[in-house]
């Protein structure tokens, strides 16, 4: 369980912490990551789930991750 591991993390450590989450997706570790980074890459994630208020607007398997423009959505 990962919460906000983006936090404080210039451009060069958010790539490093993605590499690190992508080598654990491809051993086929279930990691739980709570973020509002929104520009994560779809080969970091399988599933993403979005809330609003404590209820979910968006559950998907994204094969290319618009999380921005989901939230946008969200919003309108």
């Amino acid at each position: 369980l990962l919460d906000e591991p983006f936090t404080g993390l210039d451009p060069s450590g958010v790539r490093i912490v993605c590499g690190i989450l992508e080598a654990l997706r491809e051993d086929g570790a279930l990691v739980v990551l709570i973020t509002h980074h929104l520009n994560l890459p779809a080969e970091v994630v399988d599933r993403t789930i979005m809330l609003r208020r404590g209820t979910i607007i968006r559950d998907e398997q994204p094969t290319d991750c618009h999380l921005g423009t989901w939230y946008e959505e969200a919003l309108a």
